[in-house]
Parts: C-alpha cells; structure tokens; sequence
C-alpha cells in the first residue's frame, strides 16, 4: 500500500480500511450519521447519566447484564470454562477492574473450585460496588481495592525515579506483590475489563485526564502477561477494548498475536451500539522473546504517560504510534489479519445502528 506522504496516518489508516473492507465502510458511513445527529448525543448523554447517578435496582441490572455478558461470551469461544473439574490443581483466575464483579460470578458457577482473585477501584475513589453475593466471605473469592494505574512496581520503578514534585508521588504503590501475604502463583486466565471510570475524575490528577485510557491499558497488559508467566503456553487472556478499527487498538492486536491464538467478541444485544468488544486471547505464550518484548515496551509507555511531561507524552506516541512507517508496517504485517478477525464486530455495531431510533429517523 503506498501511503501519502501529506496525510496523517490515522488519515492513510481509515482509508486503507474502508477500500479494504465493505463491512467497515458500511460501519464508517453510519457512524457519520451518528456524529451529525444531535439524537444521536442525546442518547448516550442519558445513558452517561443514568450510570452515572446508578440506583440500587440499576446496579442490580447492571451486574445481571455482565453475568449475562459472560455466559455469551463462554458460548461463543468456552474461554471462562477452565481445566476439568476434577483435577488436583485448581484453576485460578484473576480479574482485574472486577466490579461489579459479573464476570467472576460467572466463572465460579462455571468452574467449581476454581480460585478467583480480583482488584477494583474503591467505590470511595468512584469505582463500582462489588455485588456477588456474601464477596467478603466467599472462600474462593480474595479482592483488592486499588487503583491498578498506580502499581510503580508492576512497571519496575523504585522511588529514586519518580521526582519529589510528581503529584502523583505518594500515591504510587513501589510493591511488586499483588496480593499481600500470597505466594504470587501464577493464572490460567486473566480478565482485564477495566475502563476509566468519569466517578473518578475528581479523584485523578489533572495530567493524567488524557492520557488514562492508555495508562489503564498499559496496566491490565503488564500485570496480566506478568500473572500468567508460570502457566506454559496455554495462559488465557480477556480484554475490553474499543474499536478494533482505531489504530491504537489495531497495534495493540498485532503485539497480541505474536504470541497469542486470537479472536473478537462482541455481544449481538448488550452494549451493540457501542464501539466496544474483547479480545479473546488463548494459547497466551507469556514467556515467550515476543512478549517480553510486549511487555518492556509497555512498561516504557507507561513510565512515559506516568511521569513524562505533556510534550514528552506527545512526542512518544508521535513517534510510536502516529507514524506513516508505523502504518505502513501495520497494513503490510497485520492488515487482512485485522480485518478478517475484526468484521463480525463492524458487523454487529453496524446492525445495531441500523435500528437506533436516533439513525432509524433519518429514512422517514
């Protein structure tokens, strides 16, 4: 693909898609109307909202939905469903931004005796309540409220790096254990569904406004791909993302599958018109020189996004990620790969456009 020298590469990126594929032309064209329809913003506005200021029936449902989530997701690829019951090891998950905690209820009703052990965002900080029944004295079940953006540790800082000033210093967790007082045993199968949270913006530094999404990321990839070290090659990894089309997220997919079996998911009902989905990642060959390599380069993404100043943070994505060599190799390397896998979920969003009552006006 020859990629114009006078266009920006998210440009040169989003068109080499749309003559690529039909499914996310379709998917480009009616996410214009969407953009251009101020029905359209209204909606998600009351659904901003209405989980924003959650009554205890809402947050009821909204545990329901991601059990429900789950039990799809495991119909679709059986990731959640773990080694067989009856062998002498248990298998142990570990779920990561877990409230309100549907995806490890599903996991415990599916696999009886697997151990789960899972950290959040305290509700005190804007995270959301925990609703598994009895949580606190489920034996198999171990929680820990932090905020994972801040394990320094997990990144391979030491105080010495972080200079006094950083407003973020005495909030930075220097401990490279996750759960105090446990062996840090492996995982079979971590879940990372983190997302940033708007109930903690009051809580979060101003520097970190733009660059959490990749901070949170960068987070739930080091200390999942760093969990699943000791499980050989057969690690399993569940992650929530957006918009497989995005080129932040198409990188990220092609780091994955170098080592890594992958496939998409997203729901046909519950979030449809929305630009998320998982991947799915099985085979996961944690120890491998690919994702050591994943991993170093994470941990410098974060340190970057963490302690780097604003222009520092923008010259290192200019030079990693918004780069027409970059994209070049992205197209070369992993382009029909990306479309093969991403399709069924343009597909899904697309239909679910199709119906929205703020895009369905627009033929009357």
């Amino acid at each position: 693909m020859d990629l114009s020298e006078t266009q920006h590469p998210i440009t040169c990126w989003n068109q080499y898609l749309i003559r690529s594929s039909k499914v996310y032309r379709e998917l480009a064209e009616l996410r214009r109307q969407g953009w251009q329809n101020s029905e359209g913003d209204t909606h998600f506005a009351n659904q901003r909202q209405r989980a924003d200021n959650a009554t205890a029936e809402a947050k009821a449902r909204f545990f329901r939905m991601m059990e429900e989530i789950g039990e799809e997701m495991n119909s679709f690829s059986s990731i959640l469903t773990l080694a067989n019951p009856t062998s002498y090891k248990p298998s142990r998950v570990l779920d990561l931004c877990l409230a309100p905690g549907g995806f490890s209820s599903t996991v415990l009703r599916l696999n009886p005796g697997a151990i789960i052990r899972g950290t959040t965002l305290p509700p005190s900080l804007g995270g959301h309540e925990i609703q598994i029944p009895a949580w606190e004295t489920h034996p198999r079940l171990r929680i820990k409220f932090c905020d994972i953006t801040m394990r320094a540790g997990e990144m391979s800082l030491e105080p010495a790096m972080v200079r006094e000033e950083h407003p973020d210093r005495i909030n930075l967790d220097f401990s490279t254990s996750l759960f105090a007082g446990e062996k840090d045993e492996p995982f079979d199968l971590v879940i990372c569904d983190g997302q940033v949270l708007r109930t903690h913006a009051s809580a979060r530094a101003e520097y970190r406004e733009h660059r959490e999404a990749s901070r949170l990321t960068l987070s739930q990839l080091v200390t999942s791909l760093q969990r699943l070290q000791g499980a050989g090659d057969n690690g399993r990894l569940v992650m929530l993302l957006h918009k497989p089309d995005a080129l932040d997220t198409a990188l990220l997919l092609r780091t994955l599958s170098m080592f890594a079996q992958l496939r998409l998911f997203k729901p046909r009902r519950k979030h449809a018109l929305r630009s998320s989905f998982y991947v799915l990642a099985t085979e996961v060959r944690a120890n491998s020189d690919e994702a050591a390599r994943a991993i170093s380069g994470w941990k410098k993404d974060w340190t970057v996004a963490t302690l780097g100043t604003d222009e520092e943070w923008k010259a290192h994505r200019a030079e990693n990620v918004f780069k027409l060599d970059v994209v070049q190799k992205l197209v070369t390397d992993f382009g029909r790969e990306l479309i093969r896998i991403a399709e069924p979920v343009w597909d899904i969003q697309a239909s679910a456009l199709k119906r929205a009552p703020f895009l369905a006006k627009r033929d009357k």
